[in-house]
């Protein structure tokens, strides 16, 4: 796709994916951070156009928008791409319970910068007409969450009372709003896996103010729609030729660093403003490689830079010592000194850049067996030190 130029063009980009004979394929694209869409915008455009394209999708197919929600519930930390994530949640036809505890967590985190959001514009400008944030659109979701797992009022009412006091009266604000909009609570049917839900209720609509789901796009009980892919990285052995420098200065090629034992490798940059991305992820690191040191695990835990111009080893070294990494031979954070553009594209790294550094990344851990097999590859959350712990268990029986 040719570079475009200026916030309408990147719109009309994905509207004409939205318009295509596969929309669900179509759209996905605008998910990865490394697509041309984003390409050379500063951080708050590449927020205006991420939060349109969740929009888009989640009017016209929010099963393909679903990790990319789910990252920006779990991180995010921008009004506009939180609130399209939630408005794609509330889209879902039925979407698993699992959501309330990141929804509830996503409005707390944002109390303190929420603003108003037009996720149906790309414009920069809101107009004062317009009066939902993020809070409203996170208690929407909230909402059709528990109404579309069939909880009654006992049960709903319990929610509010465990979540955040903040998020709580957000959503009995929104409660308020819309009731006179609503009729009765219609709750979707119980069914089987091997079964497709009945159309979302009319009542269900008037939550959302859109038409949520797709004609013909079934779920059921187990949650179908929610299941993300396993690894499928096929990984050329050209990568392992690549030259990098860790934090010491000490530079060797890339599979002599990961191979011959089973291996994370997580990809982070030091100057990341998002302290639920680069930071946690470092600081997981170091708590899986103290973990996996005490078990006596043979296992390789590094972190390689999206910047790898301004991440020196002296940044390296001090980034990773702040957040308690024990550096040893096999516990390291790496910049690549040899091809870096073209290690980023072989891996499909989603990582955008601006007109001087990263303008938006999602989070990658790649878990590696022994021959640089990947066997775990997350899904744009962190994952927590004890399940990356328990895959490189797996890794290491092989």
């Amino acid at each position: 796709m040719a570079a475009l130029s200026g916030l309408q063009a990147r719109a009309g980009e994905i509207d004409r994916a939205a318009a295509s004979a596969d929309p669900e394929t179509e759209l996905s694209r605008f998910f990865r951070d490394s697509d041309p869409v984003y390409a050379g915008l500063g951080s708050a455009d590449v927020d205006r156009v991420r939060a349109y394209a969740l929009a888009v999708v989640a009017r016209t197919a929010p099963r393909s928008g679903i990790a990319a929600a789910r990252e920006e519930i779990d991180a995010g930390i921008v009004a506009g791409p939180l609130a399209a994530a939630g408005r794609l949640v509330a889209a879902l036809d039925r979407p698993s319970r699992d959501w309330l505890g990141p929804l509830a967590a996503a409005a707390t985190r944002i109390r303190g910068r929420d603003q108003k959001v037009w996720l149906d514009q790309i414009e920069a400008r809101i107009p004062s007409s317009v009066t939902d944030t993020a809070t409203t659109e996170l208690a929407l979701a909230f909402r059709a969450v528990v109404r579309r797992n069939g909880l009654g009022a006992a049960d709903f009412a319990q929610l509010l009372a465990d979540a955040p006091l903040g998020f709580a009266r957000a959503v009995e604000g929104v409660l308020d709003t819309i009731a006179a909009a609503e009729g009765p609570v219609a709750t979707m049917p119980s069914c089987c896996c091997d079964g497709t839900s009945e159309a979302t209720p009319k009542g269900e609509r008037a939550l959302a103010g859109r038409d949520p789901v797709p004609v013909g796009f079934s779920t059921c009980c187990c949650h179908a729609e929610e299941t993300l892919p396993v690894p499928n990285k096929v990984l050329p052995a050209s990568i392992w030729d690549v030259q990098v420098e860790d934090h010491d200065g000490e530079k060797a090629m890339l599979g002599a660093r990961l191979l011959g034992r089973p291996a994370i490798l997580a990809f982070f940059y030091t100057r990341c403003m998002n302290p639920l991305k680069c930071s946690r992820t470092v600081t997981i690191l170091a708590e899986t490689a103290k973990r996996a040191a005490a078990e006596g695990l043979a296992v390789g835990v590094f972190g390689m830079s999206y910047d790898p111009a301004w991440d020196t080893p002296a940044r390296l070294s001090r980034y990773g010592l702040d957040r308690g990494m024990q550096f040893t031979p096999d516990v390291a954070l790496l910049r690549a000194t040899g091809d870096w553009d073209g290690l980023r594209m072989t891996l499909e790294l989603a990582v955008g850049y601006g007109p001087s550094t990263v303008n938006r990344h999602r989070i990658e851990v790649l878990v590696l067996d022994a021959n640089g097999r990947p066997v775990f590859e997350s899904d744009g959350r962190p994952p927590e030190a004890g399940e990356l712990l328990a895959v490189l268990k797996q890794a290491a029986a092989r």
